[in-house]
């Protein structure tokens, strides 16, 4: 993204992408909710809600997203304590939504650990 990005640019792009967008629920692109935000920095939020017809709520969502967008990327498992022992191993996991997972042996797979992150975030990997 350069420095020298104008609300004008982005209106531009905006009015590009609403002519070519398929529908009119599909999301805006990334690309141009970063270069929204990286205005917010030279234009009030006022002038650029209203220049590019977005909404308050809208850049607000956006700014939240990017602000915690890698630690949302990531689900932290606990600490697995490894012993020699081969009797009746097994890991729990308890995600924040309460859904708790007891995995016996060596049940870790790809598929598996997709699945379970789907469970979390509604998303496969």
């Amino acid at each position: 993204m350069t420095p020298s990005l104008s609300l004008e640019t982005v209106a531009s792009r905006f009015a590009h992408w609403r002519e070519n967008r398929r529908n009119r629920r599909e999301p805006v692109p990334a690309k141009l909710q970063q270069q929204v935000l990286a205005l917010k920095k030279t234009y009030p939020s006022v002038q650029i809600i209203s220049t590019l017809k977005v909404s308050s709520s809208q850049l607000s969502r956006w700014s939240a997203r990017q602000q915690g967008e890698s630690p949302s990327a990531f689900i932290s498992l606990p600490d697995i304590a490894v012993s020699d022992s081969s009797t009746d191993e097994s890991m729990t996991i308890a995600f924040p939504n309460g859904v708790t997972v007891t995995l016996k042996e060596t049940a870790l797979d790809l598929h598996l650990l997709s699945s379970l992150y789907g469970l979390n975030s509604g998303v496969t990997l």
